[in-house]
């Protein structure tokens, strides 16, 4: 890019929403540039890490409009501004056209749609003389898998405790939320355990958006010029219920609107 180029549109981030933006605005005569830091081809980035599933609260992207929106309200315990859910819910389907024009790009090979899964159920240690036969096994599979055996014991111990005592989500840390799925106690043998890595892809918070993706001021006002795309778009998910929307759908959505705000707003068309 050249220093004395003129552009439309500056989109910082190349990911799946700053992606999308770019080929939007280019497609209704705008001139826009990505800024993307990272050098390799295959550039780091959120979306490259997702299982490439594209839903809405976990349900399918086909469900009807008004189903969605309920969905985005209930699960975010209206937390989510009508506005918002409603071009969430509106939009959807246009995003889902575009992520998969860009799904190849970024080493999905095709767009996952089914949603997650409940957690398995278990069952409760039906009486005070399982507990140390359960301890006992606990302990065994510890140093099969060269776990600190006592601390995996106090570990289970009290998070089996929290549910019989129903302090999930007050005195157990980290607290465990149970309004969409009941959590189960670790009581019923088998036991089974696997390394795993945990990593955070994606953040629910960001700057408040409005349903053209602008992003606003404290007092609700419009920072003309400015919007707040994908994972950097705050005020869709999160809330006292930790609601999640769908970090892909809420990408390529203020993808598409901001692109089109700005487009109207200059008075381009497709």
């Amino acid at each position: 890019m050249g220093i004395d180029e003129r552009n439309d549109v500056v989109i910082v981030g190349g990911g799946i929403a700053g992606m999308i933006a770019a080929n939007r605005a280019a497609q209704l005569n705008l001139r826009a540039v990505v800024l993307e830091q990272g050098t390799d081809e295959k550039y780091r980035c959120n979306t490259r890490y997702t299982g490439g599933t594209f839903h809405i609260c976990l349900r399918e992207i086909t469900l009807d409009e008004a189903t969605l929106r309920q969905k985005i309200l209930e699960s975010t315990a209206g937390f989510v501004t009508p506005e918002l859910a409603e071009v969430i819910a509106r939009e959807r389907r246009g995003a889902a056209g575009r992520s998969a024009e860009r799904a190849r790009d970024f080493r999905w090979g095709h767009l996952g749609k089914s949603r997650s899964q409940r957690p398995h159920p278990g069952e409760s240690p039906s009486a005070e003389r399982r507990r140390d036969h359960l301890s006992r096994r606990h302990a065994r599979r510890a140093g099969e898998r060269h776990l600190p055996a006592d601390t995996l014991k106090r570990t289970i111990s009290e998070y089996n405790d929290a549910i019989a005592g129903k302090r999930l989500q007050s005195g157990y840390t980290p607290p465990r939320q149970t309004a969409r799925f009941d959590a189960c106690p670790i009581a019923k043998a088998p036991f089974h355990a696997l390394p795993m890595c945990a990593g955070i892809t994606y953040t629910m918070g960001g700057i408040s958006v409005n349903a053209h993706a602008q992003a606003l001021r404290a007092d609700g006002g419009i920072i003309e010029g400015l919007y707040a795309l994908g994972a950097a778009a705050g005020g869709l998910e999160g809330g006292p219920e930790v609601g999640y929307v769908g970090g892909l759908a809420k990408g390529g959505v203020t993808a598409l609107v901001s692109a089109e705000h700005i487009a109207a707003s200059s008075g381009q068309n497709s």
